[in-house]
């Protein structure tokens, strides 16, 4: 429950979710020449009594009431390669497919140094293909229910030193399809 104040006094604000989920995952994964490990999965995941609200208590206003179930089935590959004893290059693919908006393509890749005890240098790619949300399903384009989600992008850089994070720096990027 939230508060504004539009000038008119306070606005209470409802906005909650709710859904039970099970899902099941199997995955594989072998060393090849004791320097490279090869991982396969799958899972399957149901979303059943989903339920979305967002509405004013007074006066009521309803501004978003969505109820559903949803399943999601995904697989992903991953390599680790062990170049050195310092360092290692790292990679995958995940794909999902979610039956209320379709599929997602995701890789990723790491290069990871490791030049003395306790140190870590971390080069890291990203993409993350995001599924429209339910509200931004029923408000985007002017309330028709259109959205094709989004798909974001990382690209950062890490130092860390023992377990704490020394310096990080980090390109993002947001594209709408």
């Amino acid at each position: 429950m939230a508060s504004y104040d539009y000038g008119a006094g306070p606005v209470f604000n409802n906005d909650a979710a709710r859904a039970h989920w099970w899902g099941v995952e199997a995955g594989a994964s072998r060393l090849f020449w004791e320097k490279l490990r090869i991982s396969l999965g799958a899972e399957v995941r149901q979303g059943s009594e989903l339920k979305m609200t967002n509405y004013d208590l007074n006066p009521f206003t309803s501004y978003l009431d969505v109820k559903g179930d949803e399943t999601v089935i995904g697989s992903y590959a991953d390599s680790h390669w062990q170049i050195t004893k310092s360092l290692s290059l790292s990679g995958g693919v995940r794909w999902d497919h979610y039956e209320s908006f379709g599929n997602t393509i995701n890789p990723r890749a790491a290069l990871i140094w490791k030049p003395r005890e306790g140190t870590t240098l971390k080069l890291l790619y990203g993409q993350m293909g995001q599924r429209p949300r339910g509200a931004r399903k029923l408000h985007a384009a002017g309330g028709d229910g259109h959205d094709d989600g989004h798909e974001a992008q990382q690209f950062p850089a890490q130092c860390r030193q023992g377990a704490r994070e020394r310096a990080a720096v980090a390109r993002q990027g947001l594209r709408q399809p």
